[in-house]
């Protein structure tokens, strides 16, 4: 045991650099573009001084045909920045039309966190993409290339450990999204184990200036490194054979894909004239970790994010409703305690153990469920295999994945929705940087409890509620059979998997 341990800490130590003296031609915003998407959405902003407009995407079928109506139409740049960017159906759906919007001279860059990068089979590689003379890639707080991720984790686990988990798509710096959709099957109702139920804001007006911004800040941070300074680029040869079979898994893709997409400009356009029309206006904020936070120590002060969301909770008067797939209060729950105190009322869903995607998250918010019941927190799980499948997967009647909850919506005193990336767990409050819009708007607040609704509604929910002792019950909501099941309702692995990770000190790190 001592001989592998010194073994990798050797090889942690040789070869883990990062190149040194990285050129980052710096770029900004293109800012006169008045002349493409801005001429179609003059005339609405015209008419909403001060405000921008938002569109709700509830399901993946909007959100997806939004990010490409957007590459359509876009003529001067496209700025997105992911967490996660799939080799899958919906990743190259989007990325073709990327890539076609630089054929025609559109400026695209792409950031992508580097936690979750990999190349696989024909799918082009980011390597290849950054090829494109119009297509910049960067990698945000990257691992050595050629080097064992966990050798490097050994020596640099505090930096590697905090990443970049915004979501941000914007076109022609007019129409930009914000959500919690990584741009992977899953997020979309297309995975086949899981699929997540979550949500985007589509904006126009003024917050978009400042999503291009806060893209700037992140594009120009020492901690984005262009892809060409961490790999060697692809022959002309690599990158024909891997457009060939790009090319022929699109067409697959493009065949068999449950959304109706638009086909060329002009349906796009008509696409944003019906948004327009449905657009929600009001006063707006983006509100962003600093790209640079990643450089601080583990005990450093909580994001800019984490400071707003708790801000906004103690402004709280009467009530605050959330949707959150990871849910972990800190120690003592000051925060919910003083809101209890003051009569605010918690109503909260979140994932159960059988529709998560990561049971140490549940094992740890398991072991604060019975005391945020005694609060009076109005707690709600999501069923894997709720009656709502049939609203957030494109083929309910074929698929067997299950459903789980993604998405990171909150309605303050039914007058302030915030929406983007942000989880409540410590990893988005210290460790990632987020990213969401904050729209002060009782119209959107109203919208947004609506799409909640099918959500905390008994065939797709429990109710958490307490029962004698320490302990909760699983509580179906029907007044003709109310069921009340003792335990979790999961598999016994799950719950043998639970019990483990419940006794392990790491919930500062989830």
């Amino acid at each position: 045991m001592r001989h592998l341990l010194w073994l990798l800490v050797a090889l942690a130590a040789v070869g883990c650099e990062l190149p040194n003296n990285v050129v980052r031609p710096p770029s900004s915003a293109l800012v006169d573009t008045h002349h493409t998407l801005g001429g179609l959405t003059a005339p609405a902003t015209a008419k909403h001084p001060g405000e921008s407009g938002f569109l709700l995407f509830n399901t993946g079928a909007g959100a997806i045909q939004a990010r490409v109506a957007m590459a359509d139409l876009a003529q001067s740049s496209i700025d997105a920045m992911y967490f996660q960017w799939g080799r899958d159906t919906v990743g190259r759906v989007l990325l073709d039309r990327v890539m076609a919007a630089a054929d025609r001279g559109v400026r695209v860059r792409l950031l992508i966190d580097d936690y979750y990068y990999y190349t696989s089979g024909y799918d082009l590689s980011f390597e290849a993409i950054d090829a494109h003379p119009n297509m910049e890639v960067r990698v945000f707080n990257p691992y050595v290339r050629g080097r064992m991720r966990v050798t490097q984790l050994l020596e640099r686990f505090t930096e590697l450990n905090r990443r970049m988990h915004n979501k941000l798509f914007v076109a022609d710096g007019q129409l930009a999204i914000v959500g919690g959709r990584n741009l992977i099957d899953d997020y979309f109702g297309l995975g086949k184990e899981i699929c997540y139920r979550d949500f985007d804001l589509l904006a126009i007006g003024p917050v978009v200036s400042q999503a291009e911004v806060a893209f700037d800040q992140y594009w120009n941070s020492q901690w984005a490194y262009p892809i060409s300074s961490l790999a060697t680029p692809p022959s002309q040869a690599e990158q024909d054979w891997l457009h060939h079979g790009f090319s022929e898994r699109l067409a697959a893709d493009r065949a068999n894909f449950p959304y109706a997409l638009p086909h060329d400009r002009d349906t796009a356009r008509a696409w944003l004239v019906h948004f327009q029309g449905k657009g929600i206006w009001g006063p707006a904020e983006l509100v962003y970790d600093d790209p640079n936070s990643v450089a601080n120590p583990a005990d450093a002060p909580p994001g800019r994010v984490w400071k707003k969301m708790n801000s906004l909770a103690m402004e709280a008067q009467q009530e605050i409703v959330i949707e959150n797939p990871y849910w972990l209060p800190n120690p003592g729950m000051p925060t919910l305690r003083a809101l209890r105190e003051r009569g605010v009322q918690l109503r909260v869903l979140t994932n159960s153990l059988g529709s998560t995607d990561e049971v140490p998250t549940n094992a740890h918010y398991a072991n604060a469920r019975p005391e945020m019941v005694d609060l009076g927190v109005e707690l709600y799980e999501v069923k894997p295999y709720a009656a709502s499948r049939a609203l957030y997967i494109a083929r309910p009647a074929t698929s067997e994945a299950r459903l789980a909850l993604h998405g990171k919506a909150t309605v303050f005193d039914r007058k302030t929705v915030a929406i983007g990336s942000f989880n409540l767990d410590p990893r988005s409050m210290d460790l990632n940087t987020e990213m969401v819009f904050i729209v002060q708007s009782p119209q959107l607040a109203a919208q947004v409890l609506d799409a909640f609704a099918p959500d905390f509604a008994p065939e797709n929910a429990w109710r958490i509620a307490a029962v004698a002792g320490d302990g909760v019950a699983w509580i179906t909501q029907d007044p003709a059979r109310p069921l009340v099941e003792p335990h979790d309702p999961a598999s016994a692995w799950r719950r043998f998997l639970r019990s483990i990770e419940r006794i392990l000190p790491i919930a500062d790190l989830l």
